[in-house]
């Protein structure tokens, strides 16, 4: 990767900073981003009361949260397809890949976003500045299935999910800004 200084080697980065073009470049990955925020607040409910609904011709749904043994609440399994809930929370990064969002540090109220995508793995880091919880998601490409969702290391509740979901309508501020 190359440094900053060999890319724009007439340019501090205070002058790329205040540059017209990447407060407009801001301004744009907000709307973006609201627009995200927008479909989970408009959907979410409707994903959490039925999170089996099939509206495609294929698999099944499997539903990503389970009780397992000994244990009394649902938590996160990779052994999932298609979960409503889960494809909520990925097609909030449906864009990222492609547009100007990709490979930075967003901050939506007190959390912290980094989305990676690296040879069609996603791969999704969110800290939260207040609880210091530590979620880390991987998926395949846009297909049903998610690999891995934890929280400090362990899978996520169905519980801790759905706070994580709400934390994310908070206000936007994008890295550089």
């Amino acid at each position: 990767m190359k440094k900053y200084s060999e890319l724009h080697p007439n340019r501090s980065r205070e002058w790329y900073k205040n540059h017209p073009n990447k407060k407009k470049e801001i301004k744009e990955q907000k709307a973006f981003l609201k627009e995200c925020q927008d479909e989970i607040r408009s959907n979410i409910d409707k994903c959490f009361d039925n999170p089996t609904l099939k509206e495609w011709q294929g698999d099944d749904v499997q539903v990503a949260f389970k009780i397992p043994p000994f244990f009394w609440q649902l938590v996160f399994t990779g052994n999932n397809w298609n979960d409503r809930r889960i494809h909520l929370f990925r097609q909030f990064f449906g864009g990222w890949s492609t547009g100007s969002i990709r490979d930075q540090q967003i901050y939506i109220g007190d959390l912290t976003i980094v989305h990676m995508w690296d040879d069609d793995e996603n791969y999704v880091y969110i800290f939260d500045n207040v609880t210091h919880d530590l979620f880390h998601v991987e998926w395949y490409k846009d297909r049903g299935r998610t690999d891995l969702f934890i929280k400090n290391g362990g899978s996520i509740t169905l519980y801790d999910f759905r706070q994580l979901l709400q934390k994310m309508l908070g206000e936007t501020k994008i890295s550089g800004e």
